[in-house]
Parts: structure tokens; sequence; C-alpha cells
């Protein structure tokens, strides 16, 4: 009998009635899952600084590590996209294999990548720290990002073999489950905070154990997940149920993806070498920042979930229109909550970041950053959404070249230029930065567009659109 048959495995209104209340029901989960996602970086952060309020070395180490958590996310978040772009169109075509073999297909690629990367991690970590710091960083900020990643490393090789499954239950449209994995990491995260960075007194890398531990356990709870039944899609990991094409299907979506957050982290590295090379100072308020700003993308994140779903399973369908009219609701929503996001965040961003510093220099520093960089977030959210259409729809190329375009070619040099020739300090990264954001958007709103009025459907395993 058939998985999809009679639409046991959609979810109601993806496929027909209006969009807006279906996008909204898609997107929601993530968004709340996502907040506690932030609070869990925002209580870490927290706690790590009051180790010590006045020692500037806790918090630079600990973004040290920002750019290396980026990488394995990024290798994760490439795979999950692959595997739920796959899954939402097996539903709409109604492929049963595809369906069958998709979790297991996309756990051989994870489990292997994420083996590697560890052990790299481990044999490679101090060496990679020292190339990714300032001039101006201590020995002691070195010391204490050294100590967060070595604890760290377990978690974040477990977080990329389950963004797999994250990314099927994505593609059936069963975000309220991904949204009760991402409350159970951070609930579990918070408890273990205290006790391991105080009670055991294991400071930093208490942090990173603490997060690793919490990983581990919503890992439990995904297994669980599939164990009883709660999706539709099967967890076969026999390896007769790996698929060589379905492989090339997640590798030819997923390493865009992939690649376009290495651009973003690689990029990141750059500006923490030039943050860092500015003042110690400097870089414990761009940590801060950038803890706390996942915020502002929050809207680009459930809303690109649901547009997997929703796009993916209407394309899947060749209900063509449907995918056309799901793009411009999905950007509606999610460029309307940053907007109400941003101004609520500038309001409140001094007294939110005084909490994680005594030093004025450093909270003014953060103030100034928020206020110049949090409306211009807006480019990146519609590039969000724009780069999962083109995913959903088989076209991965250009959400890289976005992403590209917005972080590598006009960031990162534009940010030496105005801070080193220009003398701008920190001043020229936030403008630069601002002009990324900006031209992300430019460029991805009348790509998508033209692609979407000259879209035409290719069922799964008979070509590419690219």
């Amino acid at each position: 009998m058939s998985l999809v048959r009679g639409g046991a495995a959609e979810v109601r209104g993806i496929l027909d009635g209006p969009l807006l209340p279906v996008a909204v029901r898609l997107g929601l989960p993530i968004a709340l899952g996502s907040v506690f996602q932030l609070l869990y970086t925002f209580v870490d952060t927290l706690f790590i600084a009051q180790i010590d309020p006045t020692d500037t070395a806790l918090l630079a180490g600990a973004g040290l590590i920002f750019p290396l958590f980026f990488l394995f996310l990024a290798l994760g978040t490439g795979i999950g996209v692959g595997v739920s772009t796959l899954v939402s169109r097996a539903i709409g075509e109604r492929n049963d294999d595809a369906i069958e073999s998709a979790a297991a297909t996309g756990l051989s690629l994870s489990s292997s990548l994420a083996l590697a990367a560890v052990v790299a991690g481990f044999l490679f970590g101090e060496r990679i720290l020292e190339t990714l710091a300032g001039d101006r960083l201590s020995a002691a900020a070195l010391a204490s990002g050294s100590e967060y990643l070595r604890a760290l490393l377990p978690g974040l090789g477990l977080m990329l073999v389950g963004q797999t499954l994250v990314g099927v239950m994505q593609g059936e449209g069963r975000n309220r489950y991904v949204a009760a994995v991402m409350v159970t990491t951070t609930v579990v995260n918070i408890g273990l905070d205290p006790l391991f960075i105080f009670t055991f007194g294991w400071g930093v890398a208490g942090a990173g154990w603490a997060t690793t531990a919490s990983i581990a356990c919503s890992g439990v709870l995904v297994l669980a997940l599939f164990g009883t039944g709660k999706t539709t899609v099967p967890l076969h990991i026999h390896p007769r149920r790996i698929r060589t094409a379905l492989i090339g299907h997640i590798a030819r979506i997923g390493l865009p993806q992939s690649l376009g957050m290495l651009s973003i982290s690689i990029s990141v590295v750059f500006l923490n070498n030039l943050v860092g090379s500015i003042s110690e100072a400097s870089m414990t308020a761009w940590t801060m920042v950038g803890r706390v700003d996942q915020l502002l993308i929050l809207p680009g994140m459930a809303m690109s979930a649901a547009t997997v779903s929703i796009v993916g399973q209407n394309y899947g369908r060749a209900q063509l229109e449907r995918v056309r009219n799901a793009h411009l609701v999905n950007s509606a929503v999610a460029g309307a909550a940053l907007v109400v996001l941003a101004g609520g965040y500038i309001a409140l961003a001094r007294p939110l970041f005084s909490l994680f510093s005594e030093l004025p220099s450093v909270v003014d520093a953060a103030v100034t950053q928020v206020r110049h960089i949090a409306f211009t977030t807006l480019g990146s959210v519609g590039s969000m959404v724009a780069a999962s259409t083109f995913m959903a729809t088989g076209r991965p190329l250009p959400g890289l070249s976005i992403t590209v375009v917005r972080a590598g070619l006009l960031s990162v040099p534009l940010s030496f230029a105005l801070v080193r020739l220009g003398q701008l300090e920190m001043r020229g990264v936030y403008y630069a930065v601002m002009v990324g954001n900006v031209a992300g958007i430019l460029v991805a709103w009348p790509w998508v567009r033209h692609h979407l009025r000259t879209l035409r459907f290719t069922a799964l395993g008979s070509g590419s659109a690219d």
C-alpha cells in the first residue's frame, strides 16, 4: 500500500486551501523553537560571562568557536535541507521508494562527515583557534576557546547527524516535532549550564559539556518520535535502503546549501580576525551581539522551513501557481515579523547587553552595532526564503550565489577596506555588513521571481533544472 496514497503523509492545507494559515501553522513551531534556541544562546553566553563579568577573555575566547560551530551546522543543515526537499517532493509525487529510503541515505552521508569532522577538530582544534584569533587577543582568551571547543566537539558531531532526521520531519511538514526537539535541547542545556559551570567548577568547559549533553538528549527524543510512529517516513537504517540516486539528489541540493553557510562561516573567520585586531573589548561586544542576533534571523528560519514543505510538496504535485504564491506569502510574513523584532531589539539593546558586561565600553559598542545593522537584516531574511524556494524546486545554486555575493564578495573585502584604509574601526565593519545585507535581497528578489515565472516541473530522478 502506498505510504502517501489518500494523503497519509500529507499535512492538511499544504496542497490546497489558503496559503497564509498553513504558512503560519508550519512556521510558528519553528519560530517558537528558535526562540528557545535563542534563549539557550542568551543563557549560555550569560553564564559564561558570569564566571567573571570583568574578564573580556572568556567571551572573546568563546566567540572564536562560532565559525567552527557554524561549520558543523553548515554540513548538517546542507544534508538536512537535501533530505527535506527529497521527502517533500517524494510526498508530492507519491514516490514510495524515495520515502522509504530517505532516512538511511541521509544518515549514511551525515555520520561519515560527522566522524571525520570531530576527529579533525580534536587533532587540529588549537591550531585552528590560533589562526582565527586576531593579534590583540590574549593567551587567556585562546585558552578559554580551547577548553570550550574540546567539550563541545562531541555534541557538534551529534548535531550534524541529527540534522538528517530533522530534515525528514521538515520535509513531511511535521514542524511541531522539530520545535519539540529544539525546545528540549534548550531546556536541558539551561538546566545543566549552572550545574556544570559553577557547581562542578568546570568553568567555560562546563558550558560546552552542557551543550553536548543537551544535544544527546534531543537525539534520544528524535529517535523516540520515529520509533513511536509520529512520522510517516520510516527510519530504515539497513544498508540496502541506501540509494545512490538519492545520495546524488541530497548532495546536489545540500552541497550548495552547505557551501553557502560555509561562505558565511569563512566571512565570520575574517571578520573575527579583523575585529580581534581592533581590541579585545570590540571582540567581546561583537561576540555578545552575534549570539543574540539569532533573534533577527528567526523569521527567516521559520518561513524557510515552511517554504521547503509547502513549495516542495506543491512542486512535486506540479501545482506551479501555488508554488509562486507560496513564495510571496512566506516572504511577506517573514519581512513583517523582522520589522517588529528589529524595532524591539533596538529599543531594548542597552538593558539587554548590560546583563552580559559591566564594562560601559563593551555595552556601548554592542548597542551601536545593533542600531546600525538590525533593520538591514530584512535583506538576509528575504534571501533565506528565496534560497529555500530555489532549493525546493530543485535549483540550489542560486541560493549559494546570493550568499557568496552578500557575505564573501561584499562584506569581507569592504570591511577590511573601511577598517584598514578608511580608519573607521568598528564602524567600517558595521557599514560593510549593512551593504551585504541590502545587496542580498536586491539580487535575490528579481532572480527568484524570474525563476518562478519560467518554472517547469521535473520529477525526481528524471534530471535537473540546473
